[in-house]
């Protein structure tokens, strides 16, 4: 009897065994190489902190291609408001950065191209004290996709000495310890997955597989094959659509493909299905070539757009501005992706350019339901500052309240107490030009006028950003508050902005 036990027993755990080796994905071995980044000295700051300064990236141009042009960074502070817009630095041509990091005491980590010795060369990861101009040390050349999360940089680099023709790296910079972390692992057409995966392609022994990588723990797992479709080195995103997206946060549900005018799905755990083939789409006009417009709604469905009339008659209301631009009619289809059938179908609507995926609110699954973003024009819904829709007015204070001009564009604080507003370029080409900003504080009530002058035919704004300057050690608290705003533009195919 006990051997009988025995035996039943090592049967179900046999078994047991057999099951999840089965149903549990293959993990690699990652190996990484790290490396010491110092970064500069922060300066000591008079004043409240942390708090918000301006950012002014302007083009100082001429009016043909012969005139020499230059890039001047400009910063305002609140805090002290005497000292206007200061240039801190000049470049020759369309030179830029964006930050990544709010500016501990004075520098932050930028993505850009700034040199004052030479042409732009290449794109840069590198730390840059917008308070005084000075560049500081490289982190990383050739860098994609940036993310921040917490006090880390998590991005794409092609391999060391290679190009990015030749596939993809990714690297991790840890701003609280100075270090630089590559992972060894040559990877392809990598996206985001969830706030710390990102999903890739790489080659293995049996040929080129998709894989999902943790870049805050190492973890790792092989999700599966590639699609038949799939050549190896091509850019597969290059259409704005056609590529392998995550199915689900954290790819939960598996993956998707699209390819071309058809949409493959493979669930978690399982092979590829064609969900639907050869999709109607037309584009009415534009440069790129017509692409699939798909989002993943959650559950195993998805939102698929298609071209129902190729052509409509327009009214003389949209052909307005003495612009005929040629528009057609699409659905968007709710599709249950294990088995193709179509669920429901959307109202239809009046497009140009590429149809686009609409959405209702009923579509999505609870967890794959987008938040609300807010135009980075908008005044917002801070408390300082109200947007009234009927009379077009911005509305601060107790009773204050300013409009804006039709050209005019407004930028406001992260912490909602500031709001630029000012023109995206002088009118004409005549030297000198200036331009007039104003900043209006929300606490103060206070609406002040500041000039920037060039001895240029004009001024162009390239970029007008609030920066948040905080104490020389990086936080979690403030760089949370710097990644409030902006959205995950690779959750989805581009093509669905």
């Amino acid at each position: 009897m006990e051997n009988r036990v025995k035996g039943n027993l090592l049967a179900f755990s046999f078994l047991v065994c057999l099951f999840f080796s089965a149903t549990a994905q293959e993990a690699l071995n990652l190996t990484m190489t790290t490396k010491d980044i110092a970064r500069p000295a922060g300066k000591p700051l008079d004043g409240q902190l942390p708090r918000y300064v301006l950012m002014l990236v302007l083009f100082e141009r001429g009016q043909t291609f012969r005139e020499p042009e230059i890039t001047t960074f400009h910063v305002y502070d609140p805090a002290h408001p005497e000292q206007g817009f200061k240039k801190v630095f000049t470049g020759p041509e369309e030179q830029y950065c964006r930050f990544l990091t709010p500016l501990f005491g004075g520098s932050g980590v930028v993505v850009g191209e700034l040199d004052p010795k030479e042409k732009p060369a290449g794109r840069k990861m590198f730390w840059f004290d917008l308070l005084s101009g000075e560049i500081g040390g490289m982190i990383a050349r050739n860098t994609m996709r940036e993310r921040i999360r917490g006090t880390e940089i998590v991005c794409e680099v092609p391999p060391e000495g290679e190009s990015a023709r030749t596939g993809s790296q990714i690297i991790r910079y840890d701003l609280s310890k100075n270090k630089l972390i590559r992972y060894d692992i040559q990877l392809w057409n990598i996206i985001p997955a969830d706030e710390n995966c990102i999903m890739a392609l790489t080659d293995l022994k049996g040929g080129r597989k998709i894989i999902k990588i943790n870049t805050l723990n190492s973890q790792n797992e092989i999700l599966g094959d590639t699609p038949p479709y799939f050549k190896k080195d091509h850019d597969y995103y290059e259409d704005e659509a056609t590529g392998i997206y995550p199915a689900g946060k954290d790819c939960k549900d598996g993956v998707y493909g699209i390819h071309d005018f058809s949409l493959e799905y493979m669930p978690r755990g399982g092979k590829w299905i064609s969900v639907i083939q050869d999709v109607h789409i037309v584009k009415t006009f534009g440069g790129r070539r017509e692409h699939l417009p798909v989002v993943y709604v959650g559950d195993g469905r998805f939102a698929v757009a298609k071209t129902v009339k190729d052509s409509v008659e327009k009214s003389k209301k949209e052909a307005r501005g003495g612009w005929d631009i040629p528009q057609a009619q699409s659905v968007t289809m709710l599709i249950d992706g294990r088995t193709g059938k179509v669920l429901k179908e959307s109202e239809p609507e009046i497009y140009d350019h590429n149809p686009c995926a609409r959405v209702p609110d009923n579509w999505w699954s609870e967890d794959m339901k987008p938040q609300p973003q807010h135009g980075e024009d908008e005044a917002g819904g801070n408390n300082m500052f109200k947007w009234d829709k009927d009379t077009k007015e911005i509305r601060y204070g107790r009773e204050k309240k300013t409009a804006l001009a039709k050209d005019e564009k407004c930028r406001l604080s992260g912490d909602g107490r500031y709001l630029l507003i000012f023109k995206q370029q002088t009118e004409g080409y005549k030297a000198p030009s200036k331009m007039t900003l104003r900043i209006i504080d929300g606490v103060a009530e206070t609406d002040i006028s500041y000039d920037v002058n060039s001895d240029s035919k004009q001024i162009y704004v390239s970029i007008a950003s609030w920066l948040m300057l905080c104490p020389d050690k990086p936080d979690e608290k403030s760089m949370g508050s710097f990644m409030g705003s902006g959205f995950d533009y690779f959750r989805e195919p581009i093509g669905n902005w």
